[in-house]
């Protein structure tokens, strides 16, 4: 993955660094209160079925592995 674009304290934007899948993982901030921060993590991309079906599981145990790490920050 690459950084694409990213604004401190609100937003990064990763990208697929080999380009031959074409994605984009996203991760939004948003403040709470006072030494909380909600988490969001956005994935997008377009796949074919045959990939979709292969990726799918996989992508998501990757989302909820980060997820996880996140809680523990």
């Amino acid at each position: 993955l690459k950084v694409v674009d990213r604004i401190p304290n609100d937003k990064i934007i990763l990208e697929d660094s080999s380009g031959k899948i074409g994605f984009k993982l996203i991760g939004e901030l948003s403040p709470v209160d006072e030494g909380t921060t909600e988490a969001r993590m956005y994935f997008e991309g377009e796949f074919n079925p045959m990939l979709r079906m292969m990726i799918e599981k996989p992508l998501k145990r990757f989302i909820e592995d980060l997820s996880s790490k996140l809680a523990e920050l």
